[in-house]
């Protein structure tokens, strides 16, 4: 958490040193390989989760590592098929080709996934909390640094890469991972399925829903919207990133612990307070924002007041699920978790064509969609409140 309140507070700093379309050029790309790092090992890291004994573990660990291998080799042509769909995603930053940071952010992205869920595994939680914080911080200040010298648009692009690397080095500890043969490949991949199958594409379209507007700004409107919608989105997200992860870990270990369903009820209620509760803090920051963007940001950054107003109901959406993801999973409800990710997917994207068709401003537009996702996100968490089973263990 201090990483992301250090990287809340160098934002502004950060909106001196680049400009909108070179933040938002990152952010296209950046889109790209936060959704396929995030599922290159189809989430059978999570299974080192489990107490399904060493050897299982050895082998899913050879599995979801030849994953992540596999994912950042296809990313390179994934992403020149992604440059054809989406206009405002660049080949080329300052000379150097894009390509060289997408396979290696895929790849450490994608690494650093499996040595952190190992991490929690083995109750190295501490070791995992600090490379978070490190490689938050390695971050910013190779933004920071490089942003001030002749390397200025490289430094958003490095320090990405950068970033992962840092984690992964900092988690890495020999373990055993071994290669499975064809036949136990099969075994372990029918018993496991669920996690191919419902918990890699929900984690896939978790990340979307927060790529989901930068990404169709790129697309319909210039690569300067989507810059200044992802720094305005960023003032606001970063203070309720920080509240959904604490408040979300206390409401999933107090749902796993409850034992009946009226209790469990309760805990859903609560989720939806806090939602309620975050709203006057999104609306007090983007205010600020509004009133201050030429000071705080630059007159580069003109537009992103509107834009941080715009985003309050997205980035409330994204609180609030951030909050069920945990409450979902600690019912096991893996279908509903997959539908609700695909409802919101398909209600950012359609709330969004609408307004653009009927030639809403950008702001509205932005907010139009962030609507459309809110009433999905709160929809479903108010659903799981009146529809959670008497076990913790019940699955759909």
């Amino acid at each position: 958490m201090g990483g992301q309140a250090l990287a809340f507070i160098a934002l502004p700093l950060i909106a001196r040193l680049y400009t909108p379309d070179q933040l938002g050029a990152f952010q296209i790309m950046l889109a790209f390989c936060n959704t396929l790092g995030a599922v290159s090992a189809l989430s059978l890291e999570r299974t080192q989760l489990l107490d399904i004994g060493p050897r299982r573990k050895a082998y899913l660990g050879g599995l979801s590592l030849a994953t992540v291998l596999t994912a950042s080799l296809i990313s390179v042509p994934g992403y020149l098929l992604f440059t054809l769909i989406t206009p405002g995603a660049p080949l080329f930053v300052a000379g150097v080709p894009v390509l060289f940071f997408v396979l290696s952010m895929t790849l450490f992205r994608g690494l650093f996934l499996i040595e952190y869920t190992t991490a929690i595994a083995t109750e190295r939680d501490r070791t995992a909390t600090f490379s978070v914080f490190v490689k938050d911080i390695v971050r910013i200040a190779l933004r920071i640094g490089l942003g001030l010298t002749a390397l200025n648009p490289v430094g958003l692009f490095v320090a990405g890469v950068a970033d992962w690397f840092v984690g992964t080095v900092l988690l890495y500890r020999k373990g055993k991972m071994r290669w499975p043969s064809q036949l136990k490949r099969r075994a372990l991949l029918r018993r496991f399925r669920d996690y191919p199958l419902f918990y890699a594409p929900a984690t896939a379209l978790t990340s979307l829903t927060g790529q989901m507007p930068v990404l169709l700004l790129g697309s319909f409107y210039s690569v300067r919207e989507a810059g200044l919608y992802s720094l305005a989105f960023l003032l606001l997200d970063r203070p309720s990133r920080i509240l959904a992860k604490a408040s979300g870990d206390v409401l999933m270990q107090g749902m796993a612990r409850s034992s009946e369903g009226k209790s469990r009820n309760a805990v859903v209620q609560k989720a939806i307070v806090l939602s309620a509760l975050n709203l006057p803090i999104l609306l007090l920051i983007a205010f600020i924002t509004y009133l201050m963007a030429d000071t705080l940001l630059g007159s580069d950054w003109t537009g992103a007041g509107w834009l941080a107003l715009a985003c309050v109901p997205h980035a409330l959406a994204l609180f609030v699920s951030e909050l069920s993801i945990g409450l979902f999973a600690a019912v096991a409800r893996t279908a509903s978790g997959l539908l609700r990710q695909v409802a919101s997917v398909g209600a950012l994207s359609l709330g969004f064509l609408a307004a653009y068709v009927v030639g809403l401003p950008v702001a509205w537009t932005v907010a139009m969609a962030g609507v459309a996702h809110l009433v999905v996100q709160t929809g479903f968490l108010a659903t799981l409140a009146f529809n959670i089973p008497p076990e913790t263990g019940a699955s759909e």
